[in-house]
């Protein structure tokens, strides 16, 4: 018998992004002795870096169950399986008072699995480049014209990492009544000309593709963005006009 418990889930966002983490248990009770083999797990997902499809998968796993089978009026006992001792016994109804020490047992054993688990999953996402180091931006008073300079000179030197913070921070300051901690948020508050030339940056730094990227016209289309805007002043939303007119 199967009792899955509920999922947990966690997003954690960083300037690349969010990365989310769901972590799934579930509790077998064998109702009888004998040989039992846990299938493969099988999970498809998609490489960004080869452009395919590819699939991660644990083998299948076999245990052996060994006791007497529990009665009917006897609650069942959940059993995980672990990898340093595949043998599982069922509960001895009969001499179930005198193993007190059993739950403290397989709190540690369920407690080691969970660790072991979340140690495979970081080896797995740190060696596929899942798990990112970069913090996220916090909002702070900066200097705005600093921060445009600094623009300016990662865009000379066609420094895509350099341009997108300094964007980023000085956007935060800019748009004060918006909430800025990535480019999309960004290019939500420009044109279209200079919103495409955002997502290009984005895109260049997601493929870790930075020799594409030309901050010449990326600086081009902020500096019309920004004379077109009334001289880098946000602008203003129209006014209602009144119900009734005189």
């Amino acid at each position: 018998k199967q009792y899955p418990d509920q999922p947990g889930l966690e997003d954690v966002a960083s300037n690349a992004g969010i990365v989310g983490t769901r972590v799934e248990k579930l509790a077998l009770i064998p109702t009888q002795p004998g040989q039992y083999t846990l299938p493969a797990i099988e999970i498809t997902w998609w490489n960004t870096k080869n452009q395919r499809q590819e699939v991660a998968r644990l083998p299948e796993r076999s245990i052996e169950v060994s006791g007497s089978v529990p009665s009917q009026s006897s609650t069942p006992v959940p059993i995980a399986e672990s990898s340093a001792s595949p043998s599982l016994a069922l509960p001895n109804t009969e001499q179930a008072p005198a193993r007190s020490g059993f739950w403290p047992w397989l709190s540690l054993l369920l407690l080691l699995l969970w660790i072991s688990t979340l140690i495979m999953w970081w080896r797995y996402a740190k060696k596929h480049g899942h798990i990112k180091t970069e913090e996220p931006v916090k909002k702070r008073q900066a200097d705005p014209g600093v921060l445009l300079r600094q623009l300016q000179i990662a865009c000379q030197k066609n420094n895509p990492h350099v341009a997108k913070q300094s964007l980023i921070e000085w956007a935060d300051i800019y748009f004060a009544n918006e909430v800025i901690r990535n480019l999309d948020a960004v290019a939500k508050q420009v044109n279209q000309d200079l919103s495409a030339q955002i997502r290009h940056l984005s895109d260049c730094l997601y493929r870790q593709d930075s020799e594409n990227w030309t901050g010449k016209d990326f600086w081009n289309s902020f500096e019309r963005w920004k004379q077109g805007n009334k001289n880098g002043k946000p602008a203003m939303p129209p006014a209602l006009e009144p119900l009734h007119k005189i």
